[in-house]
């Protein structure tokens, strides 16, 4: 992709909180952005920070003139090619979305009692007459349940991507924190609807590729799978495991998934096409298998391997697709939304997400986090996910 990053930059710091210090790299950032214009600013910080978060908020908008900021705590972060992993530090990316409308929200209005109660959804009312094309949402995984929160985004917004993803803190502090404009924020979701000429298209990296063949589940109930093809389905995964060759039965090991099909229309099912939920055990005496979701009677089910190569191959497979697809667009930036279980504990080399993503579609602006779960769309569908990358760019309408 031809460079375009003067639409998006991003840089992260690593020093102690020092006002003038962040104050001068902040301006300096600004400066590297077209027309030093900016529109939207996501920030990303570890929780070692937590003292100076109202303090970095404010002199990030006040030096860099932003308009509207979002972001969240994580246990590692991104900026560029770079994935600064389990050290200290905040990560700042500034954006020029030209002709965009831009609304931030926060959602923790719609929750009572650590609940979400979307029956008087006041928020979400308002949202509903900007006609947004993209949402980016953070939230906090201990007051808020994020899949009922996208549930509602599905049934209110059709078809539209909600991107992000749940706020995550460290082992040492588990705490975390929403950013919203000026704001430090404990419990809920913040958010930023986009409309206008610019667009967000997305890709959803689960890491898997699937083994066997497709089948059809014939009985179930809640999150267990008693019958798939009119077997049990305990015979169904040993047949499927005996049949793969010997080098995948070792990887196999503690790595098998379930991909259940989003579209059942599709004649030939691929990577991409699936939703993968765990497969957290099976009884062979009854023959079910218990998995990560509510699989129905009448779905496709395919089983799914999920290795750092698979992840590796899947993620390059995707963003060749996208680099095709943005053939002849503008790249306002990009955010990635990273699981703590990638890295390079998983992949055994650094920055892999981050550097083939530069490697693809590079060099521009991207800032992200590594988080406790995902938010992405699949089949125009937005789910949760886990041990998943998304990656969202921003770019103008075609």
């Amino acid at each position: 992709m031809s460079n375009l990053s003067t639409y998006a930059v991003s840089d992260h710091w690593d020093g102690p909180f020092e006002e003038a210090g962040l104050e001068e790299w902040a301006q300096k950032l600004r400066t590297r952005l077209i027309s030093e214009q900016v529109d939207l600013a996501f920030v990303f910080a570890t929780p070692e920070y937590q003292d100076s978060f109202q303090d970095i908020l404010e002199l990030i908008q006040i030096h860099c003139q932003v308009p509207n900021l979002i972001g969240c705590t994580g246990n590692s972060l991104v900026s560029q090619g770079f994935e600064y992993e389990l050290s200290e530090g905040v990560t700042l990316s500034l954006h020029r979305l030209p002709n965009a409308t831009i609304d931030t929200f926060d959602l923790k209005s719609e929750m009572t009692d650590d609940y979400p109660d979307f029956e008087d959804g006041k928020v979400f009312e308002e949202l509903e007459k900007k006609s947004p094309n993209a949402f980016v949402v953070f939230a906090d995984p201990f007051s808020t349940h994020p899949e009922q929160m996208l549930v509602e985004f599905n049934r209110r917004f059709s078809g539209v991507p909600v991107l992000g993803g749940l706020a995550c803190g460290t082992r040492e502090i588990e705490t975390t924190t929403l950013f919203l404009n000026h704001q430090v924020i404990d419990s809920g979701a913040v958010g930023v609807a986009i409309g206008g000429d610019v667009v967000i298209e997305s890709l959803v990296s689960q890491g898997c590729q699937p083994v066997g063949d497709s089948f059809i589940i014939t009985s179930a109930e809640n999150n267990v799978v008693d019958g798939i093809a009119n077997r049990k389905a305990y015979e169904v995964l040993s047949d499927v495991f005996d049949d793969l060759p010997d080098a995948l039965k070792l990887k196999s090991r503690g790595n098998l998934h379930v991909g259940f099909v989003i579209n059942e229309y599709q004649q030939e099912f691929d990577r991409g096409d699936f939703l993968v939920r765990n497969l957290i055990g099976a009884d062979p005496k009854r023959g079910s298998l218990l998995v990560g979701a509510l699989p129905r009677v009448g779905q496709t089910l395919q089983f799914q391997l999920r290795d750092r190569h698979s992840a590796m191959d899947e993620l390059n497979d995707q963003l060749e697709k996208m680099v095709q697809m943005l053939k002849g667009r503008k790249l306002y930036g990009g955010l990635l939304s990273t699981c703590t279980g990638r890295g390079k504990s998983f992949f055994k080399v650094p920055d892999f997400d981050a550097s083939s993503i530069q490697d693809h579609l590079g060099p521009f602006g991207v800032s992200g986090f590594f988080g406790n779960g995902e938010f992405g769309a699949i089949g125009g569908v937005n789910f949760v996910h886990g041990y998943t990358a998304v990656l969202s760019v921003f770019t103008n309408k075609t």
